[in-house]
């Protein structure tokens, strides 16, 4: 296997990684400092679906996968611009 598809590899197996412990993080902090926004996040999540309160459940996934997500991608750019990951012109 090339250097590069390995560098490739970890750096998303590390962004991946990131954005599992940044995510709960961030939106805990954020559910507990602005509950208000949080509950309009979810509310429009509700919309979006067209799922109510019984719904709940479902919106905290959607929420919370689309924060990981997130949050994977941005590691993945910050992986690829800096650090012993970064991308290497060859």
């Amino acid at each position: 296997m090339r250097q590069a598809a390995k560098v490739t590899i970890l750096r998303f197996l590390v962004a991946l990684i990131a954005g599992f412990i940044l995510s709960p993080a961030f939106l805990y902090s954020f559910a507990n400092l602005a509950p208000g926004a949080f509950e309009a996040l979810a509310e429009s999540v509700g919309r979006l679906f067209g799922i109510g309160f019984e719904g709940a459940v479902v919106e905290l996934f959607v929420i919370v996968i689309g924060s990981v997500t997130l949050f994977s991608i941005v590691s993945w750019l910050v992986l690829r611009s800096w650090g012993p990951l970064r991308h290497q012109a060859q």
